[in-house]
């Protein structure tokens, strides 16, 4: 009874320690002995007489990954309860699956073995989470560094999922040392201890010469960006598209004059609905056509709901039917870009909010969820998407932006897409308003700063109740505006077309880590199966 106590307070601490690790709270240190709790019980139960071993390291490690969910995450809420029910008992379970996975793998091949496997194994993890039907990269533990740009400069060439190595190899460095402390072995117990410190210094001491060192690349372009605090539940449904547009011209109109490049407005700025065949017409649109012929630099780049209307033999599998009539339409969450040249192709937001904008498995659940879906977009659906990341040239063709919608923020190797496809500089447009004043908006803003470092690109983000900022090549955020604020600001950022080793290749050591995941797996399988016919 007493080790189960130790136990489920082992697994806690797990939890609380990855929550206070988050940004935001200020604790980052703690993510480097944020497993060993977790860890000491898997080890217990490993070596000790456990019944059901496994049934019951997967119950102690749910304990604690559902707990960091649950604690971090709980904002979610604002915006509809099922989130972080979601999150606590899927995502939890996800992660509960990678350490149990591992302890069956250790007893198979052995615990060594199987420890240098288990970094890679949860890269796997996060390596789903980068492009399923409840994809959730929020929580990728090399998102815990998002608040320390000067620590991680070395992310232009890993990645985030270096940064989730990084824990892991420390944690395991940390760990190894308690259990030759355990066995009396001092001298091997100093050696591991002093190489868990080497980890620790070696990479935020590369990275704050580099970060000192780094002069931003590129050509300036000048940016005013407009954060129109507009509530998004009621008064942003409910309030004329005019008058919210009124708005965003009012906040942005003092600050342009010619030499501004770009004036970006949040997604779904426009949010009613229009039909795409027609967005010329647009009164909003229309204003802003007016706008930039006032002004021979300018280029207008905003968020709005769009769809297109289909006949019967053209709809799709995620076309919604009128109440009327025999007309099919798709939704999408939109972006456009408007210059003195005319209206760009719409991008559409391709990396969904599941639930809010993707019913998951849709073929199954639509039956029976498809009349609860949460509305978060001013149209309720599974919205459309588009396979190529399209990337905006603005009047001066030289400046090529990358509409980034919201949730796309957190997806890597997706945004290297918008690099690849010659983006030198990325507008981040998003609401938050959904979440309320909490850490969600916070966290949100954290983690574009990531897409800079890996990218080398700077950032203009409008969200619609903050926080609107810029942020240059190097991760800094610049003149961040607080919370349920009108605000426009105005700032020259670089433009910057060199491409680094990971805008070029993506995720190699998220690929690196599913192949030897793969092939660890199956060797612990075949010895497993090759013993028991010995036997």
């Amino acid at each position: 009874m007493k080790k189960r106590l130790y136990y489920l307070l082992a697994a806690l601490a797990t939890g609380l320690l990855l929550h206070f690790a988050w940004p935001t709270t200020g604790f980052v240190f703690l993510i480097f002995v944020a497993f060993l709790p977790i860890l000491w019980v898997e080890n217990q139960i490993s070596n000790g007489q456990t019944k059901r071993k496994s049934f019951a390291l997967f119950l102690y490690s749910w304990l604690a990954f559902a707990l960091f969910n649950l604690t971090t995450t709980l904002w979610v809420k604002n915006a509809h309860v099922i989130g972080p029910i979601a999150t606590t008992v899927i995502n939890g379970a996800l992660m509960a699956f990678v350490i149990t996975l591992f302890s069956i793998v250790g007893r198979k091949i052995g615990y060594k073995r199987a420890l240098i496997g288990l970094p890679f194994l949860w890269i796997s993890l996060e390596m789903l989470h980068q492009d399923w039907d409840l994809s959730f990269p929020w929580l990728d533990l090399g998102n815990a560094f998002a608040a320390k740009a000067e620590w991680i400069q070395w992310y232009d060439k890993t990645g985030h999922m270096g940064g989730t190595l990084w824990v892991w190899l420390i944690n395991i460095q940390l760990f190894q040392a308690y259990l030759f402390w355990q066995e009396g072995n001092k001298g091997k117990m100093v050696r591991w201890l002093i190489g868990a410190i080497f980890l620790v210094v070696a990479p935020i001491s590369v990275s704050l010469k580099a970060y000192n060192a780094y002069e931003e690349k590129g050509f300036p372009v000048d940016v005013v960006v407009v954060q129109p605090n507009i509530e998004s539940f009621e008064e942003k449904w409910n309030t004329p598209e005019h008058v919210q547009t009124d708005k965003f011209l009012r906040l942005a109109t003092p600050l342009l004059d010619d030499s501004v490049d770009l004036l970006v407005g949040p997604e779904t700025l426009l949010g009613y609905g229009i039909e795409e065949l027609y967005v010329n017409n647009n009164a909003s649109v229309v204003r802003f056509g007016n706008l930039v012929s006032k002004y021979r630099n300018l280029n207008v780049v905003f968020g709005a709901t769009t769809y297109k209307v289909f006949d019967e033999a053209n709809k799709t599998p995620i076309s919604i039917p009128f109440k009327n009539g025999n007309k099919w339409y798709e939704i999408y969450n939109t972006a456009y870009q408007v210059n003195r040249y005319g209206n760009s192709a719409p991008y559409h937001k391709s990396k969904l909010v599941v639930a809010a904008e993707q019913l998951p498995f849709r073929w199954l659940l639509q039956p029976l969820l498809g009349k609860i879906i949460v509305d978060l977009g001013g149209m309720t659906g599974t919205h459309g998407t588009q396979k190529e990341r399209t990337v905006f040239t603005a009047s001066n063709p030289k400046i090529k932006t990358a509409p980034i919608i919201c949730w796309e923020a957190e997806f890597g190797d997706y945004v290297t897409g918008y690099t690849r496809n010659g983006a030198n500089i990325f507008l981040a447009i998003t609401n938050d308003g959904w979440w309320g004043d909490t850490d969600g908006h916070r966290q949100h803003m954290h983690y574009a700063r990531l897409r800079a470092i890996e990218n080398r690109r700077a950032i203009a983000r409008s969200a619609n109740t903050g926080i609107s900022c810029f942020i240059n090549q190097r991760g800094d955020v610049i003149d961040p505006q607080p919370w349920a604020t009108d605000a426009a600001i105005r700032h020259t950022l670089m433009a910057n077309d060199d491409m680094t080793f990971y805008a070029k290749n993506g995720d190699v050591l998220g690929r690196v880590a599913v192949f030897f995941s793969a092939f660890l797996v199956l060797i612990a399988f075949v010895q497993g199966y090759l013993r028991k016919v010995r036997i």
